[in-house]
C-alpha cells in the first residue's frame, strides 16, 4: 500500500488500490520473441511521464528512434491515466 500508486494523491490510491490485480507471472518471466515488431510501420507516439523513473526516459527514447514515433511528455508520475486521465485522452486521439 505504501509503495504501489504511492505518487498518487490519497483518494485516487485508494480507488486504484481496490481495482488492482498482479501482472500474470509468464509475461515477467517468459521470455517473449517478436521477430519483426520494430521493423513494422505504423503511426506511434511515446509518452514519456517526467515524474516517473519507470520506464527510464533512455528507454522510451530508443522506443521513439525505433518505432520512429511521435515523442510527448506529461508531468505526471508512472500512472497518467489516473493522474492526467483528459491530457493522456488528448494525447491518444489527436491525429
Amino acid at each position: 500500500r505504501d509503495r504501489l500508486f504511492a505518487d498518487l494523491e490519497q483518494g485516487t490510491r485508494d480507488w486504484a488500490l481496490e481495482r488492482f490485480t498482479p501482472h500474470p507471472v509468464e509475461v515477467m518471466t517468459g521470455p517473449v520473441h517478436l521477430p519483426t515488431f520494430w521493423q513494422q510501420s505504423w503511426k506511434a507516439r511515446v509518452i514519456w511521464c517526467r515524474n516517473s523513473v519507470n520506464p527510464p526516459r533512455e528507454h522510451q527514447q530508443r522506443a521513439t528512434d525505433l518505432l520512429k514515433a511521435d515523442w510527448h511528455e506529461l508531468d505526471c508520475g508512472h500512472y497518467p491515466m489516473l493522474e492526467r486521465p483528459e491530457a493522456l485522452a488528448e494525447l491518444i486521439a489527436a491525429e
